[in-house]
């Protein structure tokens, strides 16, 4: 047991490296385990990022363990320094022993697996029967790589949508992982790419990829449950599969990475994790910046027009959103600021419909924008003209979504 696994090692090494654990636990706990079971602190020196630590700092959250090791006055050490033999007696062992089993029993408790208060499961994409949703993160746009082969991946853009799940404690990794293929095929998801071995996808470094979007600070709300924190280095290789169900309105990319049930802790009597990741395939909003009075001015003075996204329209309709105010706003502090300027406004749109119909859209947008700076704003109507475009004037390709939403815009054309 423990206590044999202890016998004739120097004590004082583990009380420093418990102080180490309990205040940095990110920075030095890898630390411990090393020379706790293989170098059995061989008189090595402190490392220079673990050291000058004393019993008084403990953290308070830590503060039980307050009363097992105030006596341990370590003092400031140097990496120079190392640390004298000492006789590991039975009152020595034993107290490391009951400070090791806090510190187990402190980190099991912090962090229960429970299901995440208001999060929800991906309505096209649902979660493997009895899991817990532990943690969920969004972002509204974002770019991942899509593996489509061990080798080869390609980058999908849109609102990215982050779950991890834990299963229950009595589900294997293939289980989850046959059971969601199954699942996505049913449900006219294609797949692009699947690695059923573990061992295999290990080998195929398919663990990066999950690495890299589950480490980064926004993925999950809390910034915590990243790849690493399962997978331990490589020590459960996952299972990979990547599918994609194609729609008029943007496609869905699914990325699933499934872990053994052995990668998370046996005594919070759960299954395995696993990472599911779904992509909406779709452009950035435009329209979150508003230009001032002042870039406007310039913009004019400089080029004769400016674009503006910031007005903003349901599609195929006329009418002004409310969240176009403060473009509204600017314009209408530009035209008093300049009271001899006079304006073109000009609505454009993109090649989607026919032409006819996308310059009378255009028009009536640019009318609906001349009207309210003249009845909310009001700005003199000799000073405003309004036009529609149409598709006739693009700024960018309309062969992609990203492309046919820049070329929906208002343009401010000085006469």
């Amino acid at each position: 047991m423990l206590a044999d696994a202890l016998h004739d090692i120097n004590p004082y090494y583990y009380f420093v490296d418990v102080l180490r654990v309990v205040q940095h636990p990110a920075t030095c706990v890898h630390e411990l385990t090393p020379r706790l079971w293989k170098d059995r602190f061989a008189a090595n020196p402190l490392r220079s990022d673990c050291t000058n630590w004393h019993a008084d700092t403990i953290t308070p959250s830590k503060h039980r363990l307050r009363s097992s090791i105030h006596f341990l006055q370590l003092g400031t050490m140097t990496t120079s320094q190392r640390i004298s033999p000492h006789p590991f007696n039975r009152f020595s062992r034993n107290l490391l022993i009951s400070m090791l089993t806090l510190l187990t029993l402190s980190t099991a408790n912090a962090d229960p697996y429970k299901e995440k208060a208001g999060a929800k499961d991906h309505p096209l994409v649902g979660r493997f029967q009895g899991s817990i949703l532990h943690n969920y993160g969004l972002y509204s746009f974002e770019r991942v790589n899509v593996p489509l082969s061990a080798t080869t991946s390609e980058p999908v853009e849109g609102k990215v949508f982050n779950y991890l799940y834990i299963t229950p404690k009595d589900k294997s990794s293939l289980e989850v992982f046959r059971n969601y293929k199954q699942s996505l095929e049913k449900n006219r998801f294609k797949i692009l790419f699947a690695c059923e071995d573990a061992p295999r996808c290990a080998e195929q470094g398919l663990i990066k990829n999950a690495q890299e979007w589950t480490s980064k600070p926004a993925t999950f709300s809390g910034g915590y449950d990243s790849m690493s924190r399962f997978d331990n280095n490589g020590n459960y290789p996952p299972r990979f599969l990547a599918a994609r169900l194609a729609r008029p309105e943007g496609d869905v990319t699914a990325l699933l990475t499934v872990l053994d049930p052995s990668s998370t802790q046996a005594n919070k009597g759960a299954g395995g994790p696993y990472f599911l990741q779904i992509i909406e395939a779709g452009p950035m909003e435009i329209g979150s910046v508003k230009v001032n009075a002042d870039a406007l001015g310039k913009g004019l003075a400089a080029e004769g027009k400016i674009a503006l996204y910031g007005i903003l329209f349901d599609t195929g309709k006329a009418e002004i959103k409310a969240e176009s105010k403060a473009q509204l706003d600017e314009m209408a502090k530009l035209l008093d600021q300049q009271k001899n300027l006079k304006v073109h406004i000009v609505g454009h749109t993109d090649n989607q419909g026919n032409l006819e119909s996308n310059r009378a859209l255009s028009q009536k947008r640019a009318e609906a924008i001349t009207a309210v700076l003249i009845k909310s704003y009001k700005i003199d109507a000799k000073r405003l003209q309004s036009s529609g475009a149409a598709s006739l004037s693009p700024v960018a390709s309309n062969a992609t979504e990203t492309g046919r939403a820049k070329n929906r815009r208002v343009e401010l054309v000085e006469q």
